[in-house]
C-alpha cells in the first residue's frame, strides 16, 4: 500500500472483490480511510457505518468493458446514462470526466461510497505527465493500495518524486517536514475552483496533520535516493535543506512532468527558444486531445533549456504555481 498502516485496507479490498468486476489497480482515499482531525462527530469516524463517504479509484484494464459487466450487476449506481450504454458511459468519461467516470453516494454492504473507473493508459498518463493532475493529485496525498499491480506502482513512485521535486523548488532553502507535507498535498488543489467555493480552506491542513505518518512513508524514503541528495537536498530529524545554486534547481526544473514544464515553457514566451517552444506545445496539444495517447517526449536539452529560461525570470515560483493553476483547473471546472 502506499503510505498506509490502516487496519482497515484488507476489508476494503474485500468489499470490492465481492461487489464489482475485477480491477487491475486500485485504492481507497480521502477522509472516509484517513482521519482529518476536527472532520467528524465522535460517531462519524472512519470505518463507521454512519461515517464519511468512502471514496475510491478502480483502474480498469478495458472501461467499455468493465462498465458492461457492471452495469449487469449494479446498474442502480449509475445515473440516466445506463439507459445509454457503456460506451456513452466511456466517452463521458473521456470527454468531460479527463478519463475518470463517478458513480457517487453508492449503498455498499452498509456504507456509502464513491467510485471513479479509469483505464489503466490514461491513470499511467496522468500519474507519468499530470496531463490533468486529477488521479495523480490524489496520489501525492497517502493513499490504500487495494491490489497489486507492477506498472501502476513504477508510475506511481514517478508521481511521488514529481511532486517532490515540483514541491522543493516552491519551498525555501530550509523547511519543516510540515511545510514540505503541506506543499506536496496543496499541489493539486492549486486552480481547483472547489477550494474556493465549498471546500474547506483547512483542509491541507487536516489532510497532513490526519496522515503526517503516511506522508513521512511516502516521501523521506525518496529523499534519500541518490537522484535528491545529488540535487543538492539533505534531511535530517529537523527538516531539510536545499543548495541554492543555480544548477540544482535547474536540475529539478527537468524531473518535473512534462505536461506541467510544457505549461511553464509556454508561459515563458518569447524567453524560450523555438526548439524548446515548440515542443512544449506539441505536449500541451496532445494532453488536451487525448486522456490516455502517449505523449511527445520533452528531450532532456529543452528540459534544461525551459529551467534555465524560467530561473531569468525575478519570482519563477509565481510561474510554477501558475502553470500548476492551469493544469488543476483544466479538470476540475
Amino acid at each position: 500500500m502506499q503510505g498506509s498502516e490502516n487496519t482497515t485496507i484488507k476489508p476494503l479490498a474485500e468489499l470490492v472483490q465481492r461487489n464489482f468486476p475485477a480491477i487491475e489497480y486500485g485504492f481507497a482515499y480521502g477522509s472516509g480511510v484517513f482521519v482529518q482531525p476536527d472532520l467528524y462527530k465522535a460517531h462519524h469516524r472512519p470505518g463507521a457505518a454512519s461515517g464519511p463517504m468512502l471514496d475510491f479509484i478502480f483502474v480498469v484494464a478495458d472501461p467499455q468493458d468493465w462498465h458492461t459487466q457492471n452495469l449487469q450487476h449494479n446498474a442502480l449506481h449509475y445515473s440516466f446514462l445506463k439507459y445509454l450504454g457503456p460506451s456513452t458511459v466511456c466517452n463521458v468519461a473521456e470527454h468531460i470526466g479527463v478519463g475518470v467516470y463517478f458513480n457517487t453516494l453508492v449503498p455498499v454492504e452498509g456504507q456509502v461510497i464513491k467510485y471513479g473507473v479509469v483505464g489503466l493508459p490514461a491513470f499511467q498518463q496522468d500519474l507519468q505527465h499530470w496531463s490533468h493532475l486529477y488521479v495523480a493529485g490524489r496520489m501525492h496525498k497517502p493513499v490504500a493500495a487495494l491490489t497489486q499491480h507492477a506498472a501502476a506502482e513504477a508510475a506511481c513512485q514517478q508521481n511521488l518524486r514529481s511532486a517532490l521535486a515540483a514541491s522543493l523548488l516552491l519551498l525555501p532553502k530550509t523547511s519543516s517536514f510540515k511545510e514540505l507535507f503541506c506543499r506536496l498535498a496543496s499541489l493539486s488543489y492549486m486552480g481547483d475552483v472547489r477550494m474556493g467555493l465549498a471546500e474547506d480552506s483547512k483542509k491541507v491542513e487536516r489532510i497532513v496533520a490526519g496522515s503526517y505518518d503516511g506522508f513521512k512513508q511516502l516521501y523521506l524514503p525518496l529523499l534519500q535516493e541518490r537522484l535528491f541528495q545529488q540535487l543538492g537536498v539533505s534531511a535530517d530529524a529537523e527538516g531539510l535543506e536545499q543548495q541554492d545554486s543555480l544548477d540544482h534547481r535547474v536540475q529539478l526544473f527537468s524531473q518535473l512532468p512534462s505536461v506541467l514544464l510544457a505549461r511553464v515553457g509556454s508561459k515563458l514566451g518569447t524567453a524560450v527558444n523555438s526548439t524548446a517552444a515548440a515542443a512544449a506545445a506539441a505536449v500541451t496539444a496532445g494532453a488536451a486531445a487525448s486522456v490516455s495517447a502517449e505523449l511527445p517526449a520533452l528531450p532532456d536539452g529543452v528540459r534544461r533549456d525551459i529551467g534555465a529560461a524560467a530561473l531569468e525570470v525575478p519570482g519563477y515560483q509565481r510561474l510554477i504555481k501558475s502553470a500548476l493553476h492551469a493544469v488543476v483547473a483544466s479538470s476540475s471546472r
